[in-house]
């Protein structure tokens, strides 16, 4: 059941998507590229490591798909992502091959709760640990923190198979040799075996530690900021060592491209259907969500055009506060703690576990 479906979209649902052109695509190894976009920093406002959804219909399907941005809005003209082709990835290989300058893309604008606040008083250590194409995320907050705070020191720990498969490889090389003494980059190579200037292996809390202990003095560990994006397993690993040190939780931010594998929480039973409210852009629906969907699929498929990307509770792109009653989450990870605080829930893996929920998207 779903009422108000039929009314003429809002100003702010129009604005929810865009066309964006792109500009230019730039290979930058050989399973990863980034795409330029025409639009500007000043046209679509975002903070530094946040991402973009990417929406593309192939063969009569729509698939979306989070791309992190890998400019920054206080050093770069225009918005681009970097993209690594993933084996059997529809999206992925689709834009890899065929997108070209020119070509038009739909979007949605920039969201995401990992980003830097980078501020020209501050002066503390910002220390990077990531792999692969979680370099993404990182090189915008890095190319913002370099330029906007002249005292802060930035120390990146890169993971990759080797020299070749390094994203941002010249790019890095430059920051470091315009920036001495404030940025350094350590390369560990998961498949070289005693590389120069680097460490053979890969990334594992116990590097981690040695180099964070050697690189940041123990008196200056209470003014560093933690920055991680990779694979789940060196994540999880970073975090460790990193809380091991004694770095409260609030210094430590991560990016996940996919939901971690971390200890359940134990979940509530949806064994029932339940009605929901949602108010997406102000206007009132009510929508019944069978046990076996989350809320997210029930509006879909009631016709609803609420926004997502990810479906696994990562992005957080489909989320909204929860007015009243109780929503079960299958995972939060997306979510910051004040934000689940505030009573903000994920819709793609919320389950209603009552008969008043009221939920409030945009």
């Amino acid at each position: 059941m779903l009422s108000n479906l039929f009314k003429k979209k809002s100003t702010s649902q129009k604005e929810r998507y865009q066309a964006f052109k792109v500009r230019e695509v730039k290979r930058e190894t050989n399973q990863a590229i980034t795409l330029v976009f025409e639009q500007r920093a000043n046209e679509f406002p975002y903070k530094p490591g946040q991402y973009l959804t990417l929406i593309l219909n192939l063969e009569g399907a729509e698939h979306r798909r989070s791309y992190s941005l890998s400019s920054s809005p206080d050093c770069d003209q225009h918005l681009a992502v970097t993209i690594k082709q993933l084996e059997g990835g529809i999206v992925s290989n689709y834009i890899f091959h065929k997108i070209k300058s020119g070509d038009t893309i739909k979007v949605m604008p920039p969201m995401g709760n990992f980003f830097l606040d980078a501020k020209a008083a501050l002066k503390r250590n910002l220390i990077f640990v990531g792999a692969g194409s979680g370099i993404t995320p990182l090189m915008s907050i890095i190319k913002s923190a370099l330029k906007k705070e002249p005292h802060s020191k930035l120390v990146l720990i890169y993971g990759n198979k080797s020299d070749e498969d390094m994203i941002f490889k010249d790019e890095l090389v430059a920051l470091q040799e315009r920036n001495p003494g404030r940025f350094e980059v350590i390369h560990v190579y998961s498949r070289v075996e005693k590389p120069e200037n680097a460490y053979s292996g890969r990334i594992t809390g116990d590097l981690i530690y040695d180099l964070i202990k050697t690189k940041v003095e123990k008196t200056n560990i209470e003014n560093s900021e933690f920055f991680l994006c990779g694979p789940a397993g060196m994540m999880q690993e970073a975090r460790k060592a990193i809380a091991a040190m004694g770095v409260p939780d609030t210094q430590v931010h991560y990016e996940s491209f996919v939901a971690t594998t971390a200890e359940e929480k134990p979940k509530e039973k949806v064994s029932s259907d339940y009605q929901v409210d949602i108010i997406l852009d102000g206007e009132k629906y009510t929508v019944q969500v069978p046990a076996d969907k989350s809320i997210l699929k029930a509006g879909l498929d009631s016709g609803l055009d609420m926004p997502f990307s990810c479906q696994s509770g990562i992005c957080t792109a489909c989320r909204g506060k929860l007015l009243s009653g109780k929503v079960e989450m299958e995972e939060d990870e997306g979510l910051t703690r004040d934000e689940i605080k505030e009573g903000y829930v994920l819709c793609c893996v919320g389950h209603p576990l009552t008969d008043d929920v009221i939920i409030e998207i945009g």
